[in-house]
């Protein structure tokens, strides 16, 4: 039996929110029975949200005056990486609302918690002792979530000072891929290792800016490893693309990324393209990853 528990506050009557049915999509695929199967951390996370509100009648339930501005905000979190984020909050129109948003892959994985909240942003004037009062107050909340699952290893990536800990490059360095074990069954988090230079000035600004997600230098780091990992799928003598490894490990992470740079093609066919004309692959690679990057 659970029990009712104060927040101190009033809140609305449930049937003043009406949210519709939440649509997903990665990868040109949807969730079937809560679960995204075909899902790979390359693959954005698509959300629509519809929301119905009833703004006058929230506003009188929580006792809230006629300038009182209340809010709405879509947040997310994994459980799989622990990483959280949010969209910013926005008015809540009174109806209809749609809540729309693009969830990085590379930030989730496992189960993805999605929340839509009605939140107090501004409390106005001549407030009720038992209205909310305070910017943030959480007046409505209501969570789905979806199981991402899919091949595809991910690996570490470490912060360093280059110079200080004797990475190749020195101060200049930017990233640096290390491949430490060449079983095609190792974990992807013992075999690579992604190292970028925290002394660089270029880094250091996409560091504290955070803003990462835009930096067209990330953008072409993640373009770099991606060509020195597809590198190793093709020089490596017992890379086979038919065989099947085990999940998360560095032969599944190359299997994958074929299949996503190169569709159609084997790992022979590749070989054959690449020993006749190796430019031509590579900005194949180039164009197949910059276009799966925001």
């Amino acid at each position: 039996m659970s029990s009712y528990v104060s927040v101190g506050y009033l809140q609305p009557q449930p049937d003043r929110i009406s949210s519709g049915e939440i649509q997903l999509a990665a990868g040109g695929h949807q969730p079937v029975d809560g679960r995204m199967p075909d899902w790979h951390y390359l693959s954005d996370v698509s959300v629509e949200w519809p929301l119905s509100v009833n703004l006058p009648g929230v506003k009188q339930d929580c006792q809230l005056p006629d300038d009182a501005q209340v809010g709405v905000v879509l947040s997310w979190r994994s459980d799989r990486t622990n990483l959280r984020s949010s969209m910013p909050v926005t008015p809540v129109l009174n109806g209809e609302n749609l809540l729309q948003t693009m969830i990085p892959g590379s930030t989730v994985g496992g189960t993805l918690i999605i929340e839509v909240a009605l939140v107090l942003n501004r409390p106005g004037t001549a407030i009720s002792p038992l209205a909310p009062s305070r910017c943030g107050a959480l007046l409505w909340s209501k969570s789905e979530q979806v199981v991402l699952e899919g091949s595809g290893g991910r690996f570490p990536t470490i912060s360093a000072d280059f110079a200080a800990d004797g990475i190749v490059g020195d101060s200049m360095g930017l990233w640096y891929l290390e491949i430490s074990d060449s079983d095609l069954q190792a974990n992807c988090t013992s075999a690579l290792t992604l190292y970028i230079n925290s002394a660089n000035p270029s880094i250091q600004d996409v560091l504290i800016a955070g803003a990462a997600r835009n930096s067209q230098l990330v953008k072409f780091m993640m373009y770099d490893v991606y060509r020195q990992l597809m590198m190793a799928a093709i020089r490596h003598e017992e890379f086979d693309d038919r065989l099947k490894y085990d999940r998360g490990s560095l032969g599944d992470m190359l299997v994958t990324l074929l299949r996503i740079f190169f569709p159609g093609k084997d790992i022979g066919q590749l070989r054959r393209d690449f020993e006749l004309d190796a430019p031509e692959v590579e900005a194949e690679l180039l164009a197949h990853a910059w276009r799966l990057q925001p």
